[in-house]
Protein backbone atom coordinates (compact mmCIF):
# COMPACT_ATOMS: atom_id res chain seq x y z
CA UNK A 1 0.00 0.00 0.00
CA UNK A 2 1.35 3.36 -0.68
CA UNK A 3 0.80 6.46 1.16
CA UNK A 4 0.82 9.92 -0.01
CA UNK A 5 2.22 12.97 2.15
CA UNK A 6 0.40 16.08 2.51
CA UNK A 7 2.16 18.91 3.60
CA UNK A 8 0.44 22.40 4.51
CA UNK A 9 2.91 24.80 4.48
CA UNK A 10 2.37 28.06 7.08
CA UNK A 11 -0.10 29.43 5.20
CA UNK A 12 -0.97 32.33 7.40
CA UNK A 13 2.75 34.05 7.66
CA UNK A 14 2.96 37.13 6.82
CA UNK A 15 5.99 36.98 4.83
CA UNK A 16 5.00 35.56 1.39
CA UNK A 17 8.43 36.03 1.12
CA UNK A 18 8.87 33.14 3.48
CA UNK A 19 5.86 30.96 1.91
CA UNK A 20 7.51 30.89 -1.59
CA UNK A 21 10.87 29.58 -0.03
CA UNK A 22 8.67 26.60 2.11
CA UNK A 23 6.81 25.89 -1.53
CA UNK A 24 10.25 24.88 -2.80
CA UNK A 25 11.22 22.96 0.07
CA UNK A 26 7.80 21.30 -0.12
CA UNK A 27 8.80 19.75 -3.55
CA UNK A 28 12.21 19.14 -2.96
CA UNK A 29 11.09 17.09 0.23
CA UNK A 30 9.54 15.20 -2.11
CA UNK A 31 5.74 15.77 -1.20
CA UNK A 32 2.69 14.45 -3.22
CA UNK A 33 0.32 17.38 -2.02
CA UNK A 34 0.79 20.94 -1.00
CA UNK A 35 -2.52 22.14 1.06
CA UNK A 36 -3.99 24.74 2.10
CA UNK A 37 -5.29 25.69 5.68
CA UNK A 38 -8.05 23.90 6.92
CA UNK A 39 -9.71 26.47 7.83
CA UNK A 40 -10.05 25.37 11.38
CA UNK A 41 -8.04 28.19 12.67
CA UNK A 42 -9.77 31.13 11.12
CA UNK A 43 -9.58 31.71 7.26
CA UNK A 44 -9.21 28.81 4.97
CA UNK A 45 -8.18 28.74 1.34
CA UNK A 46 -7.81 31.58 -1.02
CA UNK A 47 -8.10 32.08 -4.44
CA UNK A 48 -4.44 33.94 -3.93
CA UNK A 49 -2.96 31.17 -2.30
CA UNK A 50 -3.77 28.44 -4.94
CA UNK A 51 -1.63 30.79 -7.54
CA UNK A 52 0.70 30.91 -5.45
CA UNK A 53 1.58 27.58 -4.82
CA UNK A 54 0.68 26.91 -8.67
CA UNK A 55 3.44 29.31 -9.39
CA UNK A 56 5.90 27.76 -7.46
CA UNK A 57 5.38 24.02 -6.75
CA UNK A 58 7.30 21.45 -8.61
CA UNK A 59 6.25 19.08 -11.23
CA UNK A 60 4.35 16.22 -9.73
CA UNK A 61 3.34 17.89 -6.59
CA UNK A 62 -0.57 18.29 -6.40
CA UNK A 63 -2.75 21.49 -5.33
CA UNK A 64 -5.68 20.35 -2.53
CA UNK A 65 -7.57 23.70 -1.72
CA UNK A 66 -9.33 22.99 1.71
CA UNK A 67 -11.05 25.33 4.19
CA UNK A 68 -13.42 28.15 3.57
CA UNK A 69 -14.66 26.34 0.49
CA UNK A 70 -18.74 26.94 0.98
CA UNK A 71 -20.16 25.89 -2.65
CA UNK A 72 -19.78 24.30 -5.65
CA UNK A 73 -18.95 27.24 -7.31
CA UNK A 74 -15.68 28.20 -4.69
CA UNK A 75 -14.84 24.68 -5.62
CA UNK A 76 -14.61 25.34 -9.27
CA UNK A 77 -13.07 28.30 -8.84
CA UNK A 78 -9.99 26.60 -7.13
CA UNK A 79 -9.81 24.02 -9.66
CA UNK A 80 -9.93 26.52 -12.42
CA UNK A 81 -6.53 28.16 -10.49
CA UNK A 82 -5.40 24.60 -10.44
CA UNK A 83 -6.18 22.58 -7.46
CA UNK A 84 -6.38 18.98 -7.91
CA UNK A 85 -8.67 18.20 -5.42
CA UNK A 86 -10.91 20.31 -3.02
CA UNK A 87 -11.71 19.53 0.76
CA UNK A 88 -15.23 21.34 2.17
CA UNK A 89 -17.41 19.68 4.40
CA UNK A 90 -19.62 22.97 3.93
CA UNK A 91 -20.74 21.56 0.20
CA UNK A 92 -21.57 18.33 1.02
CA UNK A 93 -23.85 19.86 4.12
CA UNK A 94 -25.49 21.92 1.96
CA UNK A 95 -27.00 19.42 -0.55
Amino acid sequence: MSRQIKINPSILCANHGNLNEEITHITEAGADYIKTSTGLAGGGATPHDIMLFAANIGPGVKIKASGGIRTIEDARTFINLGASRVGSSQIVRGL
